[in-house]
C-alpha cells in the first residue's frame, strides 16, 4: 500500500513544497466545493421527495405498490439514456452553460409534477425528471477530475457525496412538515407543495451556478497566478502518470467501464431501495403522523456521514479501493439482513437500515476514485458516465424490486434479502476490476516540462 502524503511529496516540483500546494488546494476546495454541495443537495432533494409524496399519492392516483415503485425508479431510465449525451455536450460547452441549464430544467419539470393527476402521468414525469437531470452527478464528477489531481480526489468525493446522506437527515423532517401544515394552502394538496417548495430553488440555482461557477482553473479570478500554476501543474503530473487516451469512443471498448458500472449497480440497488421506501418502512412499523414518520426516517443518515469520511479518507490514505468498496458493501448487505429480523419493532428496523445507509452509501466515493483512473483526456467524460449510467439501471431495479416483492408476498422482507444477496455479490466482483490502468506509475515523480517552451507544462496550460 502507498501513503497518499508520501506519494504527494515525491511527485512535487523542487519549488513547490507540499506544505504550499496542500495550502493551495485547501483554498481549492472552499472555492468550489460549498456552490456544488448545494447543487447536489437540491438534486437529491427534487430526486427523493416522492417517497414521502407516496404517503399521499397512492390513493390519490391508486398507485399499487409495484406502480408506485415503478414510477419511482423510472426516474432512473430517463437519467441514463440522456446522461452520456451530456456528458459530452458538458465538456464540449463547460460545466459552466450546461450544468446550470441541467438545474433550470429540472427544477421546471420537478414543479410541474403538481399537475400529475394518473398513474400514466406519475411515470411521464418521472421520467421527465431523470432526462432533464442526465449527466448531472457524473458531470460534477469530470469536471472535478479538471481541479483535483488522484491522490486528493477520494477525499473530495467523501466532502461532496456527504450531501446524500445531510440532504437525506432534513428530507423528512421537512416533507413531513409540509406534508402536515401546508396541506390545502391555496388549493394544493401536501404533496403537490412538496415538489412546488422543492422544485423552485433548483430554478433560482441554475442561473447562481453559471454566473458564480469558472470552468477551469485557468479562469478561476479567485486564484492567483501562481496558485493556478500549482494546481496546473498537479494535474498535469498526474494525467502524465497515466496512459493518456483520447477520443470519446474509447470508454465504450473498455470492459473495465462496463464492469465497473455493473459492480456499483448493485450498491445502487440497495441505496435507492431504502431511500424510495424508508418511509413506507417506518410507517409500516407503527409510526404514525407524516411529521413523526419523517423525523424517524432521517435516523438512518446520521451514522452516514462518519462512516463516509472515514472510508474516504482510509481509502485515499492507503491508496486502495477495491477492498474498501467490498468492504463497505458486505457490511450494508448484513444490514438489511437485521433491519427484516423483526417487522413490527421499529428499533430493530431502524438499526438495521441505519447499518445499510451508512455502508451502502460509504461505498461510492472509493468506487468513483478508481472509476476516474479508468481513462484520461476527453475519453474521461464519455467514461465517467458511462460508470453510471450502467450503475443506474440498480437505481431503477431496486425501488421496483421493493414494489413487486412488497406487492406479491404482503411484506417487504423478501425483497430487502433478494438485494442483500445482490450487493454481496457486487463486493465480490470489483476485484475483478484491476487496481491501476495500463501504463499507470501512480502519482508521478517530477514536474513536467513543455517541450516547445522549456517550462512547465502548467505554465502552458495556463496560457
Amino acid at each position: 500500500m502507498i501513503n497518499s502524503d508520501s506519494t504527494i511529496r515525491t511527485s512535487l516540483p523542487a519549488e513547490i513544497g507540499k506544505e504550499e500546494e496542500d495550502k493551495v488546494f485547501r483554498r481549492v476546495t472552499r472555492g468550489i466545493l460549498p456552490l456544488l454541495f448545494i447543487c447536489s443537495m437540491i438534486a437529491l432533494f427534487d430526486r427523493f421527495i416522492v417517497g414521502f409524496a407516496k404517503l399521499q399519492i397512492t390513493e390519490a392516483f391508486g398507485l399499487s405498490a409495484a406502480a408506485y415503485g415503478f414510477g419511482a425508479g423510472i426516474f432512473s431510465l430517463g437519467y441514463l439514456l440522456f446522461e452520456v449525451p451530456s456528458n459530452v455536450i458538458l465538456a464540449r460547452v463547460g460545466a459552466k452553460k450546461w450544468i446550470a441549464r441541467i438545474m433550470v430544467s429540472w427544477g421546471i419539470v420537478t414543479v410541474g409534477t403538481i399537475l400529475v393527476r394518473t398513474p400514466e402521468q406519475f411515470y411521464m414525469a418521472r421520467f421527465l425528471l431523470g432526462l432533464m437531470e442526465a449527466g448531472f452527478y457524473p458531470g460534477i464528477v469530470y469536471y472535478l477530475s479538471g481541479w483535483f489531481p488522484r491522490a486528493r480526489f477520494g477525499r473530495v468525493m467523501a466532502l461532496l457525496l456527504l450531501v446524500f446522506p445531510i440532504s437525506n437527515l432534513f428530507i423528512g423532517p421537512l416533507s413531513g412538515w409540509i406534508l402536515e401544515s401546508m396541506s390545502g394552502t391555496a388549493g394544493l394538496a401536501g404533496w403537490q407543495w412538496l415538489f412546488v417548495v422543492m422544485g423552485i430553488p433548483a430554478i433560482l440555482m441554475g442561473f447562481v451556478f453559471f454566473l458564480l461557477v469558472a470552468d477551469k482553473p485557468q479562469d478561476a479570478k479567485w486564484l492567483s497566478a501562481h496558485e493556478k500554476r500549482v494546481v496546473l501543474d498537479a494535474i498535469a503530473r498526474d494525467r502524465a502518470s497515466r496512459h493518456e487516451s483520447g477520443g470519446w469512443f474509447l470508454a465504450f471498448k473498455d470492459w473495465r467501464v462496463w464492469a465497473l458500472g455493473a459492480i456499483m449497480a448493485g450498491g445502487y440497488l440497495g441505496l435507492y431501495g431504502i431511500v424510495f421506501w424508508l418511509p413506507t418502512m417506518v410507517q409500516s412499523a407503527g409510526v404514525s403522523g407524516f411529521r413523526n414518520i419523517g423525523l424517524i426516517s432521517s435516523i438512518p443518515w446520521i451514522g452516514t456521514v462518519l462512516v463516509t469520511l472515514v472510508l474516504g479518507y482510509s481509502s485515499d490514505y492507503f491508496q486502495e479501493r477495491r477492498g474498501h468498496f467490498c468492504f463497505a458493501v458486505l457490511v450494508g448487505a448484513l444490514g438489511f439482513v437485521i433491519s427484516v429480523q423483526s417487522s413490527t419493532n421499529i428499533y430493530i428496523t431502524i438499526a438495521g437500515l441505519s447499518v445499510a445507509c451508512a455502508f451502502l452509501f460509504a461505498c461510492f466515493p472509493p468506487a468513483w476514485a478508481l472509476a476516474s483512473t479508468l481513462l484520461v483526456g476527453q475519453s474521461a467524460a464519455c467514461g465517467l458516465a458511462l460508470v453510471n449510467t450502467v450503475a443506474s439501471f440498480g437505481s431503477f431495479i431496486g425501488p421496483y424490486l421493493m414494489g413487486v416483492g412488497q406487492e406479491r408476498t404482503g411484506s417487504l422482507t423478501v425483497p430487502l434479502m433478494v438485494m442483500a444477496a445482490i450487493c454481496s455479490v457486487s463486493a465480490l466482483a470489483i476485484w475483478l476490476i484491476p487496481a491501476h490502468s495500463p501504463g499507470q506509475s501512480g502519482a508521478g515523480s517530477r514536474a513536467l516540462t513543455d517541450p516547445k517552451t522549456g517550462g512547465s507544462v502548467a505554465d502552458s496550460m495556463a496560457q
